[in-house]
């Protein structure tokens, strides 16, 4: 009777409902919820700020500085003057020089373009020297030295072709002339000729005497061999105008072909003048050692006026505002193939009480291609570096440093039950049972 007095308590049948209902609704859970499937790891955090490291290549003598420490900047803000003595000067030499090669260019160009005209068709243009960065003193100089050259060469050329040409016109003129006696003493030599046939009738018929045929055979063998004369310096005299022509030619060309050689001398030396031109171009421009990138100034290592920047030496650093946020964790190989890059990964990190232990959200970014291997415990790990996600929590209330513990779960995007994994041991024990 007291027994069933008890099982009809209702306080006894209250409970007995409770965990009858407790107990089903727990194995209904466990065979109908579905639980995310995933793999947990362990690691550390690993802040990548992407800090830029400001050097000068040549260094210098410091002018003036712009920013302090922990000052904020953007990409392009100057930074620090360095002193431009040493450089302007340099630049400008080279300029100086360059100016002047260009300056020589057009001059010879000019002159091989004026060589076969009797006279020059016009002054250089040199408006592609006028147009450079010198002074108005250089640049006058520069292209007042070049202008005289021209016309100097040009004249000294015009002076040895005019001796040439009035050579020729003498050869000319006396072949001319030659030429205009051969004729008269043609005429002559007709006449003579005409002469001695009367005579020599006369004679037969014995109506003139033998020495005045004698005379005028005389004069006929005296005009013919002038005229072989005259014919011979009438030949020699177009020969030496032939000559005097070839030389002209000659000197002409053998002007053209050194200016020719000098300006392709001085194209080579500007191209080499050029490089030169740049590299200093390069280095004045570097005397305004400007910001990389947007961020703060942190570790400036040069805080005095006309202090020396020692070449490829570390000036300062700008971190940017935003920084990237990695857990690098270690991984079980037995768990290895249950991870991708990709998946998605709930973190939390340790190093806060567990009830202020931010939970942070990210993805897998990449998993090593090889396991390593723990030298003090023999234990083999994959490393798996999990990308956090900054929105997922506030970074400055709670800042997530270097070096910090940090606890993951990666979800493989399967799900099972509860009694799946409760179950698993047993029928994986059957199966291997079952097998022997």
């Amino acid at each position: 009777m007291t027994g069933n007095k008890f099982m009809r308590d209702p306080i006894v049948l209250g409970m007995m409902s409770l965990c009858l209902i407790g107990f089903g609704g727990f194995f209904m859970w466990g065979f109908i919820a579905k639980l995310a499937e995933g793999v947990a790891a362990s690691g550390q955090i690993i802040v990548e700020d992407n800090r830029k490291v400001v050097q000068h290549l040549e260094g210098g003598i410091i002018e003036k500085i712009h920013v302090v420490e922990g000052d904020l900047v953007e990409r392009g803000d100057v930074l620090i003057e360095l002193d431009e003595t040493a450089a302007r000067t340099q630049r400008d030499e080279i300029a100086q020089e360059y100016a002047g090669l260009l300056a020589r260019r057009i001059r010879l160009a000019a002159l091989f373009d004026n060589s076969n005209a009797d006279r020059a068709s016009g002054s250089p243009d040199f408006t592609p020297v006028r147009k450079l960065a010198l002074s108005d003193n250089a640049v006058r100089d520069i292209i007042g030295r070049q202008k005289g050259l021209f016309t100097q060469q040009l004249e000294n050329l015009k002076s040895e072709i005019e001796v040439l040409e009035a050579q020729k016109t003498i050869q000319e003129s006396r072949t001319a002339s030659r030429a205009r006696e051969i004729d008269s003493v043609q005429a002559s030599l007709a006449s003579a000729s005409e002469e001695l046939s009367l005579k020599r009738q006369l004679f037969s018929e014995k109506l003139a005497r033998a020495d005045e045929v004698s005379r005028v055979e005389r004069e006929v063998s005296r005009l013919e061999t002038e005229i072989v004369r005259l014919r011979s310096d009438m030949l020699e005299s177009r020969e030496a105008a032939s000559e005097i022509e070839f030389r002209i030619t000659q000197t002409r060309t053998a002007r053209r072909e050194r200016w020719s050689e000098e300006l392709a001398e001085t194209n080579r030396e500007i191209l080499a003048v050029e490089q030169r031109l740049d590299a200093a171009e390069d280095v004045f421009d570097r005397l305004l050692v400007v910001a990389p990138q947007d961020g703060e100034i942190l570790n400036l290592k040069y805080t005095t006026l006309g202090g020396v920047i020692t070449p490829g030496d570390p000036i300062l650093e700008i971190v940017p505002p935003s920084r990237d946020y990695i857990a690098e964790v270690l991984v079980n190989p037995s768990d290895r193939d249950s991870i991708q890059p990709g998946f998605f990964v709930r973190a939390r990190l340790t190093a806060y009480r567990s009830w202020q232990a931010p939970k942070l959200a990210g993805t897998v970014e990449s998993i090593s291609a090889d396991a390593n291997q723990n030298e003090q415990t023999g234990q083999s790990y994959y490393t798996a570096r999990v990308r956090l996600d900054e929105e997922s929590f506030d970074w400055q209330e709670m800042p997530a440093l270097p070096g910090m513990p940090v606890e993951v779960f990666i979800e493989s995007g399967r799900k099972r039950t509860f009694m799946d994994y409760m179950l698993e041991p047993i029928w994986a024990s059957l199966e291997r049972g079952l097998q022997m």
